[in-house]
């Protein structure tokens, strides 16, 4: 029997294995973006920016903003947070949203307002290796 498990252990590709564990769950990844984005916190766990104006700031927060008053959120229509998506590359992963306004909010709030916190990455990166785990385990039969 270990003879058998060492032969199906030694045929799975784990680097293969983990990244598509990766991209099964590339969802958390713009899930915990948007979350941070709707507080109106950036990759660094900074406030995204700050409004000019204290009247378009209150009628934010009238709205039912999230963030701290003058701090936006990055959502008006709701486009650009619903467009969110994550791409799992072999050595990383990129975010981004599918507007088309998407790139003049970069150069606005700057590339941070798509990364993870720090939090958000061991939260991810746990899920993921809990899943390889499971992966792993299902492809030996165990």
């Amino acid at each position: 029997m270990l003879k058998e498990l060492a032969k199906k252990a030694k045929a799975i590709n784990v680097k293969e294995l983990a990244f598509q564990v990766a991209r099964a769950n590339e969802r958390l990844i713009s899930n915990r973006v948007r979350e941070q984005l709707t507080v109106g916190e950036n990759a660094k766990g900074q406030n995204i920016g700050r409004y000019k104006s204290e009247r378009y700031a209150r009628l934010k927060q009238n709205m039912g903003s999230q963030s701290p008053f003058r701090v936006p959120d990055l959502k008006l229509s709701g486009k650009l947070h619903k467009g969110l998506f994550a791409d799992i590359k072999p050595k990383g992963f990129e975010v981004g949203s599918q507007v088309d306004y998407s790139k003049y909010q970069i150069q606005r709030y700057g590339s941070e307002i798509y990364g993870l916190q720090k939090e958000a990455q061991k939260d991810i990166q746990f899920r993921n290796s809990v899943d390889i785990v499971k992966a792993y385990s299902e492809r030996l039969g165990l």
